[in-house]
Formats: C-alpha cells, sequence, structure tokens
C-alpha cells in the first residue's frame, strides 16, 4: 500500500465511526440538568405528571353541587389549568373533577410504592 494513499488506516478510524474520542469529563451542572431532563422525562409519562398528591386535594364547598360525587370538592385555579393543560378532554365540572379524584390516587399510591422501595432498601 502507497503511503500517498489518503485511506485512514490507523486505530482512531475504526473508534466511534472514524472520529477521535475525547475523554471529557462533565461538570456538576451538566450531570444535574441531565438529570432533571430524565426525571422530567419520566414525570411526563405518569399520569399525574410528578405532582404530589396534595396538589390534587380540592376545596370543600358546601352545598357546591358539582362535584357528582357529593362531597363538595370543586377544583382550583391551578388544578383546572392542568386538567385544561393536561387532559382537554376532561375539562367539564363533573369529568374535572372525576378525573382529580383519579389522579390524587395515583399520586399517593406512586408515593407509597416509592417509601416503601425507600424502606426496602
Amino acid at each position: 500500500m502507497d503511503e500517498d494513499d489518503n485511506a485512514p488506516f490507523g486505530f482512531d478510524h475504526f473508534v466511534a465511526g472514524g472520529k477521535k474520542q475525547k475523554n471529557k469529563k462533565k461538570t456538576q451542572e451538566e450531570l444535574k440538568a441531565e438529570k432533571d431532563k430524565a426525571d422530567a422525562e419520566a414525570n411526563a409519562k405518569l399520569t399525574f405528571k410528578g405532582k404530589p398528591s396534595e396538589f390534587f386535594v380540592m376545596d370543600y364547598v358546601p352545598g357546591d353541587a358539582r362535584d357528582p360525587t357529593g362531597q363538595f370538592r370543586v377544583p382550583n385555579t391551578a388544578q383546572s389549568v392542568f386538567i385544561f393543560t393536561n387532559y382537554p378532554t376532561e375539562s367539564q365540572a363533573d369529568k374535572m373533577i372525576l378525573k382529580l379524584y383519579s389522579l390524587y390516587q395515583d399520586a399517593v399510591n406512586h408515593e407509597q410504592a416509592e417509601k416503601r422501595a425507600k424502606e426496602a432498601y
């Protein structure tokens, strides 16, 4: 083989598609940003989007008949925005209230599972 041949046949050619790998250390900020991004992606997959169960506790308004369960619960502004944003098909008052009950239960179950996992660890 001629030395004039431009084909790179060194070890570097076979590593990472012909490009040299750089040993770059990640900073704490970069690691934190990656962790935050991974947490956000994981939370997006959850029905309650990573919100704590307390977020889904609705206001108690005696005599308000919108709650189909008869418990006189009504969503606050933050909960309404959450439902409109993430579950727009359930934005009618009765459906929204039932969805918030469901999301509360999902969040509680998730929190209890995490607590059990920490205790077992």
